[in-house]
């Protein structure tokens, strides 16, 4: 992390951000002042080379855009993301939790060891992101897409989804359940892989 990055304490939408602000190369404390409770609101607004630390309220990001941003070890816990870009993000350790990700698209982000547990998911891309042993629990996923991902040693348990596309990723080593393995659309060498996880003898 860069320490000369000027520092923002309890970044709040009523003192920082406005629509269609551009917040860069500044090194985030906190984003919502713990004395609010509230879901907060932060619309229309771009990060960018933005290094966040410590702890996230509950909050809804709408039309925003994480470029360039550290988002190591961040807890997303009851987050809701509508719309949202991360760009070549730093997200290793990240944490989904109980949230909604809509209409999000992951480009080219470094998020191993992240978990994803009891999330929504509607419309989610994640394109040339690097997830190794990353989990996945209990998730409902609606018209997913990995692309040229990296999910090697990743885990999949009670995941629910409408023909999710990993056939141009690498998946080896992946850990999944039977009911997360229904509707993956895999490629002839994957399938192979996976059948021997079911017990399955090709001749």
């Amino acid at each position: 992390m860069n320490r000369n990055k000027p520092k923002i304490n309890q970044l709040t939408k009523v003192d920082y951000i406005e629509d269609k602000d551009v917040i860069e190369e500044i090194e985030v404390e906190n984003l919502i002042d713990n004395n609010y409770h509230d879901h907060q609101r932060l619309s229309s607004c771009i990060f960018k080379k933005v290094s966040f630390v410590g702890k996230f309220q509950e909050c809804d990001f709408v039309d925003v855009i994480f470029d360039h941003c550290d988002l190591s070890n961040l807890d997303f816990s009851k987050q809701r993301f509508l719309r949202v870009e991360f760009i070549e993000c730093r997200m290793s350790g990240i944490r989904f939790c109980d949230g909604l990700l809509e209409d999000v698209h992951f480009d080219q982000c470094l998020m191993p060891y992240s978990s994803f547990d009891q999330v929504r998911f509607k419309r989610t891309f994640f394109k040339e992101c690097i997830m190794k042993e990353t989990a996945f629990y209990d998730l409902n996923m609606k018209y997913c897409c990995f692309s040229r991902c990296t999910l090697q040693k990743s885990e999949w348990m009670r995941v629910k989804s409408q023909k999710i596309d990993v056939s141009d990723s690498d998946i080896e080593g992946i850990r999944l359940d039977f009911d997360s393995l229904r509707d993956l659309v895999v490629n002839t060498f994957q399938a192979i892989e996976l059948s021997t996880m079911l017990g399955i003898i090709i001749k």
